[in-house]
């Protein structure tokens, strides 16, 4: 089962009109958790998916675009959802500087997107998501 933490992140990447978003809306509507892997900056969880869900296309991609902030923490943290073999795959939470809170000290401040720069990495933090950069991002 996925937490209220992942389940806001992954509705977060899964935000937006554009065809692969809605079929990975389709496949999150069935995942499951598998397992966990908790570190000290971060935890990553594995999902297991529907064979019977359709695939995406391109197969194999990165979103990098989600940032959050904890309450009580000094910077921001921010998630990559891998999708592998046109299906989620894994969710990678991370915060580089500060310790990963117990889990009941999970207190979302914000859940954000990150701009693409013009060399097509992730910066600033904003509320509204490029989806012409994301749909180059997956075009390539």
């Amino acid at each position: 089962m996925l937490t209220q933490f992942e389940q806001i992140l992954l509705s977060k990447f899964l935000d937006g009109d554009y065809p692969v978003l809605a079929t990975l809306r389709e496949k999150a509507a069935t995942a499951t958790v598998a397992d966990r892997a908790f570190s000290p900056v971060g935890v990553n969880a594995y999902f297991v998916i529907s064979p019977n869900v359709p695939r995406t296309a391109p197969l194999s991609f990165d979103f990098t675009d989600v940032a959050f902030r904890f309450e009580g923490s000094e910077n921001p943290g921010h998630a990559v959802l891998m999708v592998r073999d046109g299906a989620l795959h894994e969710l990678m939470v991370y915060n580089w500087t500060d310790v990963w809170p117990a889990r009941p000290g999970l207190v979302l401040k914000w859940v954000r997107y990150l701009a693409f720069s013009p060399e097509g990495r992730t910066g600033r933090e904003t509320e509204q998501r490029d989806m012409a950069s994301l749909a180059k991002e997956l075009a390539a």
